[in-house]
């Protein structure tokens, strides 16, 4: 078989330059009549003429011919081939490509395209240069004398690079987009706060001293000092919004002062930022029955931001001990000691709690170690449980004397000769 040998005429720089541009066109619009099977074993591509059988020059009575030679062979109703149904699909769209001119005309430039497109990024590494595509650059770089090599190829090879540009710009721009219009809470302002005890069980009102970022009062957050004589054209800002040609609003230098913040100067307090780091001082409401280890979050005490609410204070809670009240959990506990006497007779007393003195009775015979509950006496919970308390517990406590009067001596010598005696158990 003799290849057909191409002899290639030089053309100049305009014609290439309108051949590259039809090409691009092509390389925009949608490949037809190229049949890409499911099966993903086999990756080629269908060419038409091979379907059919016949020649790249055939006419319509030939095509015409092959199609109801095929058509008859693969038929779903009379072959008994497992691939006769997609067979004779194929079949069926080469027949309706290749016998309407229109049709035909897109698929004999497109095939080509698509073969050395599919060559092309076979070979193609993943450290392609990405640039803009400068027609300029293109007929410097290829003269005036320029051949086409490879089937116009190098078309592609450039215009591909500049198709990656584009798309990696518009994912750049968009990308910039998000992340200017999202939303960025300001940062949040922790500090410590110390509490008596009794600060902390009964609530307090505290002035708490912490530094944040606060808008710029002069400039109002803007970052520029405004002057007494700006621009009414734009109002002081430098632009102005316009009506584009594709119909979008746009912003563009203001034509009476020629340029951005051309009346407006940076602000001289926070140097252009919009906000100030000052120092605040600020009355905080303490809630009954904190404790240490507990964060208290005031919203939108914190830091500013610009593109976005503020942020919050947030105050960790560190309380003091207490020499005789013992805190546990929302309950108070106490100890009371007693006698000899009052254990055995019993008796009445007046404690302390939280809430003020209390009087409370003692049984006779009390044991060293028992408790007494006092209900609803403790601490109240936090938010959203505020109107329930803890309980306040007593602890009874024997105190034996030491030494005895010579008057005790005796009167417990008595006691014991009636005293009943202790059968001890092992």
């Amino acid at each position: 078989m003799v290849k057909e040998r191409l002899n290639y005429v030089p053309i100049g720089p305009p014609v290439a330059l309108l051949l590259l541009k039809l090409l691009i066109l092509g390389y925009r619009s949608q490949q037809i009549c190229l049949y890409s099977p499911e099966d993903t074993s086999n990756q080629q591509i269908f060419v038409q003429h091979k379907i059919l059988g016949v020649q790249k020059g055939a006419d319509k009575e030939e095509i015409k011919s092959a199609y109801f030679k095929l058509a008859k062979k693969y038929h779903p109703d009379i072959s008994s081939e497992t691939e006769a149904k997609k067979k004779f699909a194929q079949i069926k769209e080469a027949y309706e490509c290749l016998n309407d001119d229109s049709q035909r005309g897109s698929y004999d430039f497109n095939k080509q395209s698509q073969e050395f497109r599919q060559s092309y990024s076979q070979k193609k590494s993943q450290d392609d240069f990405y640039k803009n595509f400068n027609f300029k650059e293109w007929r410097a770089k290829h003269g005036s004398n320029y051949k086409p090599k490879d089937n116009f190829s190098e078309f592609y090879e450039d215009f591909d690079d500049f198709i990656n540009f584009r798309k990696s710009k518009a994912s750049e721009q968009n990308n910039r987009s998000q992340s200017q219009n999202r939303v960025i809470k300001g940062k949040n302002v922790v500090m410590h706060i110390s509490l008596s005890f009794l600060e902390a069980i009964n609530g307090a009102k505290k002035e708490v001293t912490y530094h944040k970022d606060t808008i710029c009062t002069p400039c109002n957050g803007s970052g520029k000092e405004k002057v007494k004589n700006y621009c009414y054209n734009c109002g002081g800002q430098g632009y102005v919004r316009v009506r584009r040609n594709n119909g979008r609003f746009g912003q563009v230098p203001c034509p009476k002062c020629s340029h951005y913040n051309k009346n407006a100067s940076r602000c001289s307090h926070c140097r252009g930022k919009g906000t100030q780091y000052v120092k605040v001082t600020d009355l905080i409401r303490i809630p009954k029955g904190v404790n240490t280890g507990v964060n208290l979050k005031l919203t939108k005490r914190g830091n500013v931001s610009k593109n976005g609410p503020a942020g919050d204070l947030i105050l960790k809670i560190d309380v003091d001990d207490h020499d005789y009240f013992n805190r546990k959990g929302f309950n108070i506990h106490t100890k009371q000691k007693v006698t000899v006497a009052e254990a055995l007779l019993g008796a009445s007393f007046e404690i302390e709690t939280i809430r003020g003195p209390l009087k409370i009775t003692m049984s006779p015979g009390i044991q060293s170690g028992e408790v007494k509950k006092i209900v609803q006496y403790g601490i109240n919970k936090l938010p959203p449980l505020q109107k329930q308390r803890g309980h306040h517990f007593v602890k009874f406590e024997l105190e034996v004397p030491k030494q005895l009067t010579e008057e005790q001596r005796d009167l417990f010598m008595e006691f014991s000769k009636v005293e009943k005696k202790i059968n001890q158990v092992y």
